[in-house]
């Protein structure tokens, strides 16, 4: 009589691909849900930063831009530093002299709009080499508002934070949260802290 063969018992594979399809579906929510990125980074901690037409910005956009460049370094407990420097940065800043209407922005290559600006980075090797935060006339001309929401929002573009699925955070795509006619001032959520201080710390 010819024995029969036994099947083969399939349960540690398939446990095993269930988990690993698991950890896929986790890892690829925090990606979506707090603005998560394996890569890009930059080579260093030390970051440059200039003004390409400060000319152009009005004085309280010129105020918030350097606010929100102390506010990162501040939040994220000096794991990055800034430094205003003349020529040649790391990052540039540009203030565009014209309100943001959305079009094909979105279609450039490593580029990240929001309704208040966008940024642009240079990438070799998988790191980042260079950035251009855009902030755009989203308040009235000459309005005397202290918030650096967008700004440190644009920051974190440059840094290679992606947008945020919460509408809380501060990587949200849509920063709609205003005190009387001004943007309210939104601290960089835990989370991403905790990403960068693992990254440059």
């Amino acid at each position: 009589m010819r024995r029969k063969r036994k099947k083969k018992d399939n349960t540690f594979l398939i446990v095993f691909l269930s988990v690993v399809l698991l950890l896929v579906v986790i890892y690829g929510f925090r990606l979506v849900y707090f603005g998560y990125i394996v890569e890009p980074k930059w080579h260093s901690n030390n970051l440059t930063y200039s003004f390409a037409n400060e000319k152009d910005c009005d004085i309280w956009e010129s105020y918030r831009i350097r606010r929100a460049f102390q506010e990162v370094q501040y939040e994220t407990s000096d794991t990055l530093r800034f430094m205003e420097i003349n020529g040649t940065s790391d990052i540039g800043v540009l203030c565009a002299n014209n309100t943001y209407v959305p079009g094909n922005i979105e279609e450039l290559e490593n580029c990240a709009p929001s309704v208040g600006g966008e940024t642009r980075f240079e990438l070799l090797g998988g790191k980042i080499i260079f950035a251009e935060i855009v902030i755009y006339d989203y308040y009235n001309e000459g309005q005397k508002c202290l918030s650096a929401t967008t700004e440190k929002h644009e920051i974190l573009h440059a840094l290679g934070f992606k947008h945020a699925g919460r509408t809380g955070s501060i990587m949200s795509p849509s920063l709609h949260y205003y005190k009387g006619d001004c943007l309210e001032d939104k601290n960089i959520d835990g989370k991403i802290v905790g990403e960068i201080e693992r990254r440059y710390g």
